[in-house]
């Protein structure tokens, strides 16, 4: 058992020791012998470089590895895989997603990514200083408005078709033990008391249930509702949200434990708002790289159908968020990222906001099938996203929205889930180590090497699936099914989505 008992900055400087050391010999040797050229000093000092920055990296790698380490409670925690930052720019053999049909990047002229650029450059650098608020000064106005900030709580978009989503997402975070204030949002005009009413029933005392409205005057900064589907109305409730510490949830965002330890984890208290993974790449060629004025890093895009943010510590991105979502043209614009996912990402990076990328590339969740060999294979209804231990924690149901309710058969109402997973590689040196991004992200971990995803159709359903025993990246990737019980969570999913969900989502 490895002891962990040198931090990574000890380690680090010791290794800058020896580096001096080994340079200031390189020196005087230099000038003992009259090298003949300044070039042989230059290969000299080149070669030095090198052995230091692998140095460098073995220790990130050494401290980071996939050991078993003894925590301070005597405790094996879990194998951890460390990051290795690196400068950009992308490879494009690391960012083969490429957007299809009318979304074609060539559409986008270079000047009118340089003009949108300065805009938001200009509204960062000149209005936000002098036309709007701090943090606390925003809580001061807001209060004599009528709205109270709350420490934390849990914020949810909708439309009115989701009100059967959003029903059984609070009834299992109830039977989960999560009692925390609740906020949903729309736009005004959305919702009227009949719809709300399934929703408000389920407010209680000591877990109150409000909604909001992102175009309310009241708020710090209104959105109007515009042109598009309305899923914008989650910028407007992350900015304009009372509560100071929230979990944002996408309507068909389940939890599979209760999720507050999220806000007393040292990640969020001290690394950053916690983000999770997508299961893409944002290409080289992607416009939002030129737009954001970011070089163009390998990283995985963001999944924010979950996220944990600290509105204090984000004000600055929020602004930046606001602006360039903040009408119909701004957010036809920016059409060459997928909605506004990714914008987080982004204004977050931009202004120096930091944040954690939870570690682990996102597993799925389905039932099994058989295919036409009459294999039985998942049927992926949406994506899993795990805790710090790599345990799974939410269940995005977003695949299964596109299913014919009318070809859901009983024999598949109430099948045992499973949860689809890579299986760990097992080959990790610093040889594959890929690329990670620029330093002041926490995301490029070895394990997520050769991922990829596809989608099948089995019977009358799209599924999605991860790739296997192709070579991708240099390496081959296999995977396993394991039956969410396993994972040692109570049934309240299961239970909550097969018997009383999906008799109300279907109508019967």
């Amino acid at each position: 058992m490895i002891q962990k008992n040198i931090t990574l900055p000890k380690l680090k400087i010791i290794i800058l020791t020896f580096f001096l050391i080994a340079l200031f010999h390189l020196a005087l040797s230099a000038s003992r012998h009259n090298l003949d050229s300044l070039k042989t000093f230059e290969k000299a000092w080149e070669t030095l470089l090198k052995t230091q920055k692998t140095a460098w990296n073995a220790s990130t790698l050494f401290l980071n590895s996939s050991v078993a380490i003894s925590g301070d409670d005597g405790k094996t925690e879990r194998p951890k895989l460390g990051p290795k930052f690196s400068e950009g720019p992308c490879l494009p053999s690391n960012n083969g997603y490429t957007m299809p049909g009318k979304r074609d990047f060539k559409r986008w002229k270079e000047e009118d990514i340089l003009k949108a650029r300065q805009e938001w450059k200009d509204f960062m650098e000149l209005e936000v200083p002098n036309k709007y608020l701090t943090y606390n000064e925003a809580v001061k106005v807001l209060e004599i408005k009528g709205l109270q900030t709350a420490n934390r709580g849990i914020v949810i978009t909708m439309m009115k078709e989701q009100v059967v989503w959003i029903v059984a997402s609070i009834r299992i975070l109830r039977q989960l033990g999560c009692f925390l204030p609740i906020e949903i949002w729309t736009f005004s005009g959305d919702m009227t008391k009949e719809t709300m009413a399934p929703i408000l029933n389920l407010s209680r005392t000591d877990s109150p249930i409000t909604f909001r409205e992102g175009d309310d005057l009241r708020n710090y900064i209104p959105i109007p509702r515009g042109g598009g589907n309305g899923y914008h109305v989650k910028i407007s409730a992350v900015i304009n949200s009372d509560f100071e510490n929230l979990l944002f949830l996408d309507s068909d965002t389940f939890a599979l434990k209760n999720p507050e330890f999220l806000f007393d984890s040292d990640e969020f208290k001290n690394e950053g708002d916690l983000f999770w993974v997508d299961y893409w790449k944002t290409h080289t060629n992607n416009p939002v790289w030129k737009w954001m004025d970011l070089p163009c890093v390998d990283e995985w895009e963001q999944e924010s159908g979950m996220m944990v943010i600290n509105r204090r510590r984000a004000w600055k991105a929020l602004h930046l968020l606001y602006f360039i979502s903040r009408n119909t043209e701004s957010r036809n614009f920016h059409s060459f990222l997928h909605g506004d996912k990714d914008l987080f990402r982004f204004t977050w990076r931009k202004t120096s906001t930091p944040y954690y990328f939870i570690p682990d590339y996102l597993s799925q969740i389905g039932i099994m099938t058989s295919n036409a060999k009459k294999q039985k294979v998942l049927c992926g209804m949406g994506m899993v996203q795990v805790d710090f231990a790599g345990k799974p924690l939410f269940a995005h149901i977003n695949v299964f929205k596109r299913w014919p309710k009318d070809k859901i058969t009983k024999q598949e109402r109430g099948s045992p889930f499973f949860v689809q997973q890579y299986v760990t590689l097992s080959n990790l040196t610093l040889e594959n180590w890929p690329a990670g991004p620029v330093p002041g992200t926490l995301l490029k971990w070895a394990n997520t090497r050769g991922a990829r995803v596809s989608y099948n159709q089995f019977r009358n359903h799209r599924c999605i699936d991860l790739k296997s025993n192709v070579n991708n990246e240099g390496v081959i990737r296999t995977k396993e099914q394991i039956p969410l019980e396993k994972f040692n969570l109570n049934s309240t999913f299961s239970k909550e989505f097969w018997e009383v969900f999906i008799p109300q989502y279907l109508g019967n």
